[in-house]
C-alpha cells in the first residue's frame, strides 16, 4: 500500500509549496485528520479537543505524528559551511525486525522550518538525521527538532554534531514525564559516542532485562573521530547497556580517542574514556533510578 507523508518547507518570508512524499509501506493508514481538531495542541504537548472542548477518543490505528525541524543561516549554505549536507529519515521497525523507510529528504536548506506530518500505524519509530559537518542544524542550539504524537511532545533535540536518532513507540502509553517537564519520554536514554579511527569495530546495544530482548541498537558505525547521538523512549523497567568493540581495544589510544556518555533524565548512567578493551556493560533502571557498572577489559 502508498503512505502518503505531507511535508511542508517554510523559509523566514513565506511558505514554501505544500507537497506529499509517497513511500511504500506496510499496513498503512490515511492521512489527515478530522477537521473539528483543534490545532493548538500540536505545539504545547497536551491532549487535543474538539470545538467544543471535549477531548478526542484516540484511534489507536492512526496516529499523528508531529516532526518539526528548524535550520539556521548555515544548514546548507556550502559557502559557509564548506559543502556541509544535511539529510533526514523516518523508518518504522516491521514485524520481521527489518527497517523500512517511511520517509525521507536532504539538502536542507539554510533558515527554514520543515515540517514532516502523517496518520501512521502503531509501531517501533526512529527519527535520524544527520549533519556532514559536524555542527548538527546551528551553532549553539540555534537549530534543531521536535517530535510530537497525538499532540503529546514526545522529545526536543536542539544540538547534536554529526549524527543524531530519537526512537520511540506509537501509541505512546508513557508511564512517567522525563525530568526536564517539557516532553514526555525522549530523554529516558540518551547516548553521545565519538568513535575513533575505527569506526566499523564499535557497536552497542541495550537489552531490557525481564524480556531478554534488545530494545535498542547501535553501530557499526561509517565516521571516524565522529559523534553520534541516540535519544529514545522507554518504559520504565530494568535494562542493561552493552558496548561491545570487535577490537578488543575499545575506542581509544592507538587508533584516536573516542569516548561514550550515557545519561537517563539528566542522570549519568555512564562515562568512559573509551578504555574498555573489547566490552563494557552496565545495569540501569527506569521509574526507580539506580545503576551499577560492570565493566569487562
Amino acid at each position: 500500500s502508498v503512505a502518503t507523508v505531507f511535508y511542508r518547507t517554510y523559509s523566514q518570508s513565506e511558505e514554501a509549496a505544500t507537497y506529499s512524499l509517497d513511500v511504500d509501506t506496510e499496513n498503512s493508514t490515511p492521512s489527515g485528520r478530522d477537521s473539528n481538531v483543534s490545532d493548538a495542541a500540536d505545539e504545547g504537548g497536551v491532549p487535543p479537543k474538539t470545538n467544543d472542548g471535549d477531548l478526542v477518543e484516540k484511534d489507536l490505528s492512526c496516529i499523528t505524528l508531529k516532526i518539526v525541524l528548524s535550520t539556521d543561516n548555515e544548514t546548507g549554505n556550502t559557502e559557509k559551511s564548506n559543502g556541509d549536507k544535511s539529510e533526514w529519515r523516518l523508518t518504522r521497525r516491521e514485524d520481521d525486525d527489518s527497517i523500512a523507510t517511511i520517509a525521507s529528504g536532504g539538502s536542507l536548506g539554510p533558515n527554514e522550518k520543515h515540517i514532516i506530518e502523517d496518520c501512521v500505524a502503531p509501531g517501533v519509530y526512529t527519527f535520524h538525521v544527520s549533519d556532514s559537518g559536524g555542527n548538527g542544524l546551528g551553532e549553539a542550539g540555534s537549530g534543531g527538532y521536535y517530535v510530537i504524537a497525538d499532540g503529546l511532545k514526545l522529545g526536543v533535540s536542539s544540538f547534536f554534531f554529526h549524527d543524531e536518532e530519537m526512537t520511540f513507540t506509537l501509541p505512546f502509553d508513557g508511564d512517567e514525564y522525563d525530568g526536564d517537564k517539557e516532553t514526555a519520554c525522549a530523554d529516558d536514554f540518551f547516548l553521545a559516542i565519538k568513535t575513533d579511527d575505527k569506526p566499523a569495530e564499535t557497536r552497542w546495544n541495550v537489552v531490557d532485562n525481564e524480556s531478554g530482548n534488545a530494545v535498542l541498537r547501535g553501530g557499526p558505525y561509517a565516521l571516524p573521530w565522529a559523534v553520534y547521538t541516540k535519544r529514545a523512549c522507554l518504559p520504565n523497567g530494568s535494562y542493561t547497556l552493552n558496548v561491545v568493540d570487535s577490537g578488543g581495544d575499545g575506542i581509544c589510544c592507538d587508533y584516536g580517542q573516542g569516548f561514550f556518555v550515557v545519561s537517563s533524565d539528566g542522570e549519568t548512567i555512564a562515562d568512559s574514556s573509551g578504555k574498555y578493551g573489547d566490552t563494557f556493560s552496565t545495569d540501569f533502571h527506569l521509574g526507580n533510578r539506580t545503576s551499577t557498572d560492570d565493566s569487562a577489559a
